[in-house]
């Protein structure tokens, strides 16, 4: 973070995947449309995934857009937690 004098924040794949989404997405993205950006998602994802297995990197796209998984949620608290720290 360059305004808070070049301070890191350690972040999982996930979480970088999606801070970077909404930092590209200032007037927000509601948790029902992520699906609507799904490849936007997943390419930023290969980005910064550790994986060359593309399956791999589907199944975990398709995990943190289903609507019936709490995963979502999960990596946005983690998130917020981070940054509050």
């Amino acid at each position: 973070l360059t305004d808070l004098g070049e301070l890191e924040v350690n972040l999982n794949p996930k979480e970088k995947t999606l801070f970077i989404f909404y930092l590209n997405h200032p007037e927000g993205v509601r948790l029902v449309d992520l699906i609507d950006y799904r490849q936007e998602i997943l390419q930023l994802y290969k980005r910064f995934s550790n994986s060359s297995d593309r399956g791999q990197i589907e199944e975990s796209i398709r995990i943190l857009l289903d609507p019936t998984e709490p995963n979502i949620n999960q990596v946005l608290s983690r998130l917020r937690t981070k940054f509050k720290k």
